[in-house]
């Protein structure tokens, strides 16, 4: 599936969030989203997705938005906000709520929960769950379609190292299943390991869009990149649109 973030822009009243963003999300690639708290991630993934409206700009999959998708949860899965489930609800009846209500068949609600590591513990009370488990659940809603994108904000919260290790096998196994895989996250170290590229943000607008190796060229660690660049990129060549408008994607 072509992800394509085409001059996305957001607004707040006077404030705005999110300044002309354009990237590509690839298939077949994990591409990591970073930058400093505030600097609009979390904002891009939601306008993506048509849970805030955009003030200008556009976000198409495979040419279409979200809203425009026939079958949204089986084009794109996501992990952007709290699960929202009852906290007297067990994970297998939260995951065949969501199914029921998209029409997808209810033969995915295990496979999703032992995809997650969950499916021992699918008739326990969401409310019970540590807040790790509570993560994997939301990941295994946004599994539930098999979708050809997956976003991700921050999916490695609560989990403790050995979740971690299994988070970044999965999202590495899921891109080379030939899915397009966005993930934000704060720890680089991991980012490091299993991203292709990065998109960078920094007060709401792009600052480098390009493969891992790009970025780090230098001695340092990627953490240290990504630093030296959130404090001046005037030395990092930046991925801007094309002619057509279209997001370069550099792989």
């Amino acid at each position: 599936m072509s992800v394509v973030v085409d001059g996305l822009t957001k607004d707040f009243g006077a404030f705005r969030a999110v300044d002309d963003v354009s990237f590509g999300v690839p298939s077949g690639q994990v591409t990591g989203f970073v930058g400093v708290n505030g600097s609009g991630k979390t904002t891009t993934m939601r306008v993506m997705l048509g849970l805030l409206a955009p003030t200008a700009g556009s976000t198409t999959f495979d040419g279409r938005t979200y809203s425009d998708l026939p079958h949204p949860r089986r084009s794109v899965g996501a992990v952007v906000d709290r699960i929202g489930a009852h906290p007297g609800h067990s994970a297998r009846r939260h995951l065949t709520m969501v199914a029921t209500s998209a029409g997808l068949s209810l033969g995915r609600v295990d496979a999703a929960l032992d995809e997650v590591g969950l499916l021992d513990v699918a008739d326990r009370p969401i409310g019970r769950y540590s807040m790790g488990m509570t993560q994997r659940c939301a990941l295994a809603v946004a599994l539930l379609g098999e979708p050809e994108t997956l976003i991700l904000d921050e999916p490695a919260n609560g989990l403790d190292p050995a979740g971690i290790r299994w988070l970044r096998d999965r999202m590495r196994a899921w891109a080379d299943e030939g899915r397009a895989v966005m993930v934000s996250s704060h720890q680089l170290a991991e980012l490091a390991v299993v991203v292709d590229r990065l998109v960078v943000l920094r007060d709401g607008g792009v600052v480098f869009v390009g493969s891992v190796d790009a970025l780090q060229s230098g001695p340092g660690s990627l953490e240290d990149a990504v630093f030296d660049l959130l404090v001046d990129d005037s030395s990092v060549p930046v991925a801007t649109p094309t002619q057509n408008s279209t997001p370069a994607v550099t792989s």
